[in-house]
């Protein structure tokens, strides 16, 4: 599955990679972020749900589902 049903998927270039974002419904922002090692998908049983009264937000984090890794560094500052 590489979406979640009713979401539209953005691209947002920050400059350093870019980040793959999920976003449907109206209303106030609600932002879902995923742990380690999941993506935004892992919101597909929920979000449609919480899209009935929020615009639903959620970022696959750098380095994660469709968004850009960053470079590789030896000590992994760059995901922290």
């Amino acid at each position: 599955m590489s979406q979640i049903a009713g979401f539209q998927r953005h691209r947002i270039d920050t400059g350093e990679v870019a980040l793959s974002v999920l976003r449907g419904g109206t209303g106030a922002p609600l932002v879902l972020l995923h742990g380690y090692p999941q993506n935004a998908l892992c919101w597909a049983a929920i979000a449609p749900r919480l899209a009935r009264h929020f615009d639903v937000i959620i970022p696959d984090l750098r380095g994660y589902g469709q968004s850009d890794a960053p470079p590789d560094d030896a000590d992994h500052t760059t995901y922290s």
